[in-house]
């Protein structure tokens, strides 16, 4: 997962295997205070980004008890971006959720190409008043009977979506769950 907090559901059945989340913070939190934050780092530290995934995801892969073949990944905003090139980077990321990724009218080709070029199924969770280029994304997304777009009335953004979907924490890691099956 990159950056926000997500939690298991508690319905889970005693036994199940639980999926395996790391929360990464935005570069300038942390560890990497005093650096800038985020939106004004310059383009290559912002560019690193996608390294601190594969970090995290080699970090997952040790840790015992999680299936390295069974690892996803969940961006929200300008981490959805960065799920995105990560999991093109690393096929090994078996699926991919999206909160409302930055998408920009001018930008819209360079992230069709980008969606396109991922072979992981996508779940793309979003509002309707994020403009043309989102929803453009979401129609192209869909098309591929692999993915799945959930997309909510009003100008929620990110990690907000689940103020007004008390159930949309745990539909996502039940959609994990299903795509991260043990295909063994």
């Amino acid at each position: 997962m990159i950056y926000g907090t997500y939690t298991i559901p508690a319905n889970y059945k005693q036994g199940d295997k639980l999926p395996a989340a790391l929360n990464l913070d935005w570069r300038g939190i942390g560890k990497s205070t005093s650096k800038g934050n985020l939106l004004d780092l310059p383009i290559m530290v912002f560019a690193q980004a996608v390294r601190d995934v594969e970090y995290a995801y080699k970090f997952l892969r040790s840790v015992k008890g999680v299936d390295p073949e069974r690892i996803g990944i969940l961006g929200g905003a300008f981490g959805a971006k960065i799920a995105l090139r990560a999991a093109k980077e690393n096929p090994k990321l078996r699926a991919i959720a999206l909160l409302s990724p930055v998408t920009k009218p001018l930008g819209l080709e360079s992230d069709r190409q980008l969606i396109a070029s991922i072979h992981q199924p996508l779940l793309l969770v979003t509002s309707d008043c994020f403009g043309e280029a989102t929803t453009e994304i979401a129609v192209f997304i869909v098309r591929d009977k692999r993915h799945r777009v959930l997309t909510y009335r009003g100008g929620f953004l990110g990690y907000a979506l689940f103020s007004i979907d008390q159930e949309l924490e745990q539909n996502i890691a039940y959609w994990f769950r299903e795509q991260l099956h043990d295909t063994r």
